[in-house]
């Protein structure tokens, strides 16, 4: 797979453009129309997924062909080198921007690098076990502690105990199990991207084990609909795909989501592969890391005087067509961007310090 697949630009790009969406709605849009709020809240959490899995796609195709030990431990050294950058760049982030995946994504990496040459039994194993065992973490402590689910602040962040609780328990994308998104993608990448065939098939099975499981979930929670909110929260927690807590259900709802979202980018790409518009896509997706700090910097950031004073920002329906609208200047700017440049300027960081 020496080939570049331009599809898994593609689908970056399409990962960081509902991100945005997900983000703008959250942070600037009131939750109003209510249909509106119920009908989006399904993609919540979902594209996040999709970047992680990417990640660990990339990681396998960077290690692709290294054969000796000699090249294993340098591409292992590569690896940590820019797991720790972006863990630490994820800190200095968080200082705006609470919801930050970055300094998670850096711990993933650590672990994937520790398993990078693993068999793809082992990797499928781990991700299930990490899946289903984090209902026992859940079981046994409290979600819920020190977080203002209001606000979403968590009060104890910067301790030690509430780090390691926040990064690998009960934060916004804890470590257990959302490392099993990054294992899947090592996994996946073991198998023909470059495979017509294989990647129609695991197009038809995603698509169709998502909409089994949303639909599974629907079903259920109405059957306990006539409950009271506070007997129905439990219920909500176990057979909800919402992602916090990422739950077996959100989890494996994300997975099939991403794989659907990544083949179909595949194979679409492939058949259009000459077309500007997936040429542009493909410049965004390159330059993801960038255009994930300015969404907040410059898309949130303008709105910082009336989010600080409480002020109501703007409509759902709106902050969705604002993101979009974001969306259209950054897939613009990428593609003018690398027309004169290799790579995206926090791409070229990144690369010059690792």
């Amino acid at each position: 797979m020496n080939k570049r697949i331009i599809g898994l630009d593609v689908a970056r790009a399409i990962a960081i453009v509902g991100m945005m969406m997900v983000n703008f709605k959250v942070v600037l849009g009131n939750g109003k129309p209510v249909w509106l709020a119920d009908w989006s809240s399904i993609i919540d959490g979902k594209f996040s997924a999709i970047f992680v899995v990417l990640a660990g796609i990339g990681i396998a195709l960077m290690s692709k062909g290294k054969v000796t030990a000699e090249a294993q431990a340098a591409v292992r050294i590569r690896l940590v080198k820019r797991a720790v950058f972006l863990f630490v760049l994820g800190l200095l982030f968080y200082l705006i921007w609470p919801a930050d995946i970055l300094h998670y994504y850096g711990v993933y990496m650590l672990i994937t690098a520790a398993v990078l040459y693993a068999s793809p039994r082992l990797l499928i194993i781990l991700s299930t076990v990490l899946i289903l065992g984090y209902m026992v973490l859940v079981s046994a402590f409290d979600y819920t502690q020190a977080w203002n689910f209001k606000t979403y602040e968590y009060a104890d962040f910067w301790t030690l105990n509430g780090f390691i609780r926040n990064l690998f328990f009960n934060g916004f994308h804890p470590v257990i199990p959302w490392v099993s998104f990054m294992l899947y993608g090592l996994w996946l990448s073991r198998q023909d991207l470059q495979d017509g065939y294989f990647v129609r098939k695991i197009f038809r099975l995603s698509g169709i084990m998502y909409l089994l499981i949303q639909v599974s979930s629907i079903l259920i929670l109405q059957l306990f609909s006539g409950m009271s909110a506070e007997e129905l929260e439990p219920i909500k927690v176990l057979f909800g795909t919402a992602p916090m807590p990422p739950t077996p259900i959100y989890m494996f709802t994300g997975i099939t989501f991403a794989t659907f979202i990544i083949s179909a980018c595949i194979l679409v790409s492939s058949r259009f592969i000459q077309h500007r518009w997936i040429q542009a896509l493909a410049s965004t997706g390159r330059m993801a890391l960038t255009i994930y700090i300015l969404h907040v910097v410059i898309g949130i950031g303008i709105f910082e005087e009336p989010l600080m004073a409480g002020e109501e920002v703007m409509s759902l329906s709106f902050s969705l067509i604002y993101a979009l609208s974001f969306s259209v200047l950054c897939i613009l700017i990428s593609t003018l961007w690398l027309k004169k440049f290799k790579s995206g300027p926090l791409e070229w960081l990144m690369r010059k310090v690792t």
